[in-house]
């Protein structure tokens, strides 16, 4: 069993648009920042060299006149195939909140993301 937390530093690139239906404005904003991270996750061991993994992490964001959050949740089950070889299938959460803070501009971005996963890993 492996229980832990995380923090670190995340880097993206976004290019995001909002609308205001009302005043007909539009603000484009494209970064590329450093974000940073906490988390936390899990592992149990189960028979026959299976695990199941799982993890939390979310994300701040805040730049220029905007500011939210993002989060990640992830559930995956995993075969170990020797030393060096595995493979898995999971499910994917991912979700972002940004709000604009310019008074002239009020308006919120929301979008969630999630679907399966499949994958092989090479470990070393």
């Amino acid at each position: 069993k492996e229980l832990g937390i995380s923090a670190g530093m995340h880097y993206t690139r976004s290019d995001f648009i909002m609308f205001a239906v009302e005043t007909r404005q539009e603000v484009r904003v494209e970064t590329e920042v450093p974000l940073p991270t906490i988390g936390a996750f899990a592992s149990v061991m189960l028979a026959n060299r299976w695990s199941v993994h799982g993890e939390a992490r979310a994300f701040a964001l805040q730049f220029d006149r905007y500011e939210g959050s993002m989060g990640l949740f992830a559930v995956r089950l995993e075969r170990d195939f020797g030393q060096h070889f595995a493979a898995g299938i999971g499910f994917n959460y991912y979700s972002t909140r940004l709000e604009s803070q310019e008074p002239s501009l009020r308006g919120v971005y929301k979008a969630t993301r999630h679907g399966p996963l499949f994958y092989i890993g090479l470990q070393f």
